[in-house]
């Protein structure tokens, strides 16, 4: 025999809609704030970017690429973008392949900037 306790766990485990909302994998309001700024801050240093600095458009693509990985789920789900892809039978995240689109751009950049204030000395 089940005991009460045990009766209410096992009927939120077979119907999770009638759990209660913090059991429930949904984010939070802090949650989605968070990020929404975050990307707000992210524009902020685009805009800072497109002003002033060396290799702007580079710079500028580089940081959309990363800033598309880490927000994927905000910029790329409404406009229908899988979040998943089976090429050759295998998984691939969307963020795999945007990361693996970045990581050239920004090993230039770095590369590029180690050698400008090694040149400045």
């Amino acid at each position: 025999m089940l005991s009460s306790r045990s009766r209410q766990r096992y009927h939120r485990l077979r119907n999770p809609a009638s759990a209660p909302r913090r059991f429930l994998n949904a984010p939070g309001a802090e949650t989605i704030g968070s990020r929404l700024g975050s990307i707000a801050l992210f524009v902020v240093i685009g805009a800072r970017i497109v002003r002033s600095g060396p290799m702007r458009i580079l710079a500028l693509v580089t940081l959309a690429t990363i800033v598309a990985g880490l927000f994927g789920g905000e910029l790329l789900d409404p406009i229908g973008v899988p979040g998943i892809w089976f090429p050759f039978g295998i998984g691939v995240s969307r963020t795999q392949y945007i990361y693996a689109i970045a990581l050239p751009p920004l090993a230039f950049l770095i590369v590029r900037t180690l050698l400008s204030k090694r040149t400045h000395r």
